[in-house]
């Protein structure tokens, strides 16, 4: 009889503990996943020139992606925050490259004589856009995450700048100077459906027509787009052009943060996604720039130099509570949450 209870309760056991294991698994699955969606991407000068870093949303865990002497800025993070795509002078001109947040897997996806600009991934990681720029194009390209099947979308002479995905797969947002001033356009992947949306930009002081030439250089805080007008020289960022720039889509899709100096200075802002009820995140005598929302939609980040120095905050996404999350005497800017 003893030895049937035996050979009962081994099995039970075994099931047991098996069950047991198996729920502890996806226990820590669930937890590395969780604690992916929590992370941060940014650049950094902290060790001489801009490389690649990962942070947790807390401050803590700070870790060092790419260490090239080349530049290296303008990170995105993938979805499921498993990866980055950025972009990096390296091999001679700005091309975009992907990395894994562990560091490895380094992978570059572009290879053309202009300069890739700004990448973006997709809302399901599936694909990436960006923008090319040559001698004589300046347009939204867009290709899957592995870097096959580059579309060229706006394939125009007008100069398009920022696009990044909107909640739907489908559709990409981006500034334009193609109506005489810069405006938010959105269009869908496939090329079609091209609109311009209302933000409530006023037009800027100089249109396409005006523009003899543009060119791009980097500052301590962001790369500087200027122009070439009959005037002379025009700076994209300089104070008083009514700019708003970096449109990103909050990821339960009800609003679009952006940066714009249409009160005097950079500072943060967010509108509906009917480009209405356009409401001032930020204000103070700084620049505050370049926001993203965190994977829930509740958060933003955003870097600024309110304290004197080029640091990364995080705020609620109604503007309140804003803190700093980066405390070091290095510049750091250009945050991405996913």
């Amino acid at each position: 009889m003893d030895t049937q209870k035996k050979n009962i309760s081994t099995p039970i056991l075994i099931l047991v503990f098996s069950l047991f294991a198996i729920i502890t698994l996806l226990q820590c699955s669930c937890q590395r996943d969780k604690s992916d969606q929590k992370k941060i991407a940014f650049v950094s000068d902290r060790f001489g020139n801009s490389d690649i870093f990962i942070i947790n949303a807390d401050g803590t865990r700070l870790k060092r992606l790419t260490t090239n002497d080349a530049e290296d800025t303008c990170p995105t993070l993938s979805s499921d925050g498993k990866k980055i795509a950025f972009t990096s002078k390296r091999d001679g001109n700005s091309e975009i490259y992907v990395i894994n947040t562990d560091g490895k897997g380094l992978t570059q996806l572009t290879n053309s004589p202009g300069d890739e600009l700004w990448p973006k991934w997709s809302p399901h990681g599936n694909k990436i856009t960006f923008n090319l720029w040559n001698d004589d194009k300046k347009d939204i390209f867009v290709m899957n995450s592995d870097g096959s099947e580059l579309v060229n979308l706006t394939q125009d002479k007008y100069i398009e700048l920022y696009s990044n995905w909107m909640s739907k797969e489908d559709i990409i947002i981006f500034l334009s100077l193609r109506d005489g001033g810069y405006q938010f356009y959105t269009i869908k992947t496939d090329g079609t459906e091209l609109e311009k949306a209302n933000s409530g930009l006023p037009a800027s002081e100089y249109n396409y027509n005006q523009i003899k030439g543009v060119f791009t250089t980097d500052s301590e805080e962001f790369k500087v787009i200027s122009f070439f007008t009959d005037d002379g020289i025009v700076n994209f960022e300089d104070p008083g052009l009514a700019f708003g720039e970096f449109p990103t889509w909050s990821p339960v899709g009800e609003r679009i943060a952006f940066h714009s100096d249409r009160d005097g200075n950079m500072d943060i802002y967010v509108l509906d996604t009917d480009f209405s009820n356009i409401k001032r995140l930020t204000s103070n005598n700084a620049n505050d720039m370049f926001a993203c929302w965190s994977p829930d939609g509740t958060k933003i980040a955003f870097q600024s130099n309110r304290n004197g120095n080029l640091d990364l905050y995080i705020m609620n996404a109604d503007g309140t509570n804003q803190l700093r999350l980066t405390k070091d005497n290095a510049k750091n800017f250009f945050p991405a949450w996913h």
